[in-house]
């Protein structure tokens, strides 16, 4: 997995090295690693997220219709599913079921697709999972919760107990699966539009969420992303303070079947919350999968 021996002496090194210091600008993810006790000076990892046996129908009901739309082999998707802690019906030698009854055969999803989603600003240092959510539920025209709440979309709603917890954790936490589910509470987003959490995908498995969500669905992906100091890794002009960085962004757009994608990024035009070194990050971005897949593995995406 992920989170191998490798990893946790990194994790360690890193620690000693940068110390003790405080949730860095646009943060997203406190780490879970008790050996650091800090979410600062410690890498940005946590705990996969654990899917619900409502959220591994989910992801079998995705897979299987990306399989129908070409995006992914059966065996792809059988890989990517037990990745997941589930498995495809026949996956296990009992016979292939045709991928969602067939009922998507002979439809492929575009080559390249946009999406027109808004950027906003995070409102808070560590508000960029719900501006990131904001972004989506704008998109979608959902500005009043479906959850028989009647409540008015805003970061700060979005970010209660009620949906992505961000609040009560001083982030927006992988491990919680908050964002996923905090969305699909709000929204009442079921079977294509309801969103899932994926671990650490492959470069396939980015490419066709990506062209699946989008293209097919039409509607954005999420990803929370992590940037470690010192890597000379960092992407869309995030500044290197000294300190590893979990952000959440959105996908927007992708070209060549999700080999490239678009993001929009809450970090863009905030300076008065995170300071004048944040001040050249742009709203939208584009890069490769193979550039932003690393910064996917401590955590994921949300298709």
């Amino acid at each position: 997995m992920k989170k191998g021996i490798d990893s946790l002496l990194v994790a360690t090194l890193v620690g000693l090295i940068y110390g003790l210091g405080q949730p860095p600008p646009a943060w997203a993810d406190a780490t879970d690693d008790t050996t650091q006790g800090t979410v600062t000076g410690a890498l940005a990892i946590e705990p996969d997220s654990v899917l619900s046996p409502a959220g591994a129908i989910a992801l079998q009901q995705k897979l299987l219709a990306q399989v129908d739309l070409g995006l992914l082999t059966y065996a792809d998707a059988s890989v990517a599913a037990e990745e997941q802690g589930t498995a495809l019906p026949g996956s296990g030698g009992v016979g292939v079921v045709p991928a969602s009854g067939g009922l998507l055969t002979g439809q492929t999803a575009p080559t390249s697709y946009s999406l027109s989603v808004n950027q906003y600003r995070q409102e808070k240092s560590y508000y960029c999972g719900p501006a990131a959510a904001f972004s989506i539920l704008v998109y979608h025209n959902v500005l009043i919760s479906k959850d028989g709440l009647g409540t008015q979309l805003t970061q700060g709603n979005l970010a209660s107990n009620n949906y992505l917890k961000t609040e009560a954790n001083g982030a927006t936490t992988w491990a919680s699966g908050a964002f996923a589910s905090g969305l699909n509470k709000w929204s009442g987003w079921t079977g294509n539009l309801s969103m899932i959490q994926v671990n650490a995908p492959t470069d396939y498995q980015l490419q066709a969420d990506a062209a699946y969500r989008i293209g097919y669905v039409h509607s954005p992906i999420a990803a929370d992303a992590v940037e470690f100091t010192g890597s000379k890794n960092f992407y869309n002009y995030h500044p290197d303070n000294g300190v590893n960085i979990g952000h959440w962004i959105v996908g927007s757009a992708y070209t060549s079947s999700g080999a490239s994608i678009t993001y929009v990024d809450p970090a863009a035009n905030d300076t008065a919350v995170l300071g004048s070194s944040w001040g050249q990050v742009q709203p939208t971005f584009t890069a490769t999968t193979a550039v932003m897949l690393p910064h996917f593995q401590s955590n994921g995406i949300v298709y």
